[in-house]
């Protein structure tokens, strides 16, 4: 019987395997990429302006909250801060 021989070219598989492999990595790197764009322009395009609004909104939220101020002048109303309206309202139930 004769044995069948197959000859095989070893080097043109390697190369072929290394470029596929080259390949592959260099589109995962590429979608890899892409995605990161695409998430940051979505972020960007998403919370434009949201800081500054929000920092206003503090700010304005945080000076009537710890601020004196005239509430009716007529009748004598203060607005007082937030804290010591707490004190207040604890030394007064601590009797």
């Amino acid at each position: 019987m004769t044995a069948i021989r197959y000859d095989f070219n070893n080097g043109l598989i390697v190369a072929v395997g290394l470029a596929g492999t080259c390949i592959v990595v260099a589109l995962v790197i590429l979608v890899q990429a892409w995605f990161y764009k695409m998430e940051s322009d979505s972020y960007a395009r998403n919370n434009a302006g949201v800081p500054l609004e929000l920092s206003e909104y503090r700010a304005e939220e945080a000076s009537k909250l710890g601020g004196y101020a005239w509430k009716d002048r007529e009748n004598n109303l203060v607005k007082i801060p937030l804290d010591k309206a707490k004190a207040s309202v604890l030394k007064e139930y601590a009797r």
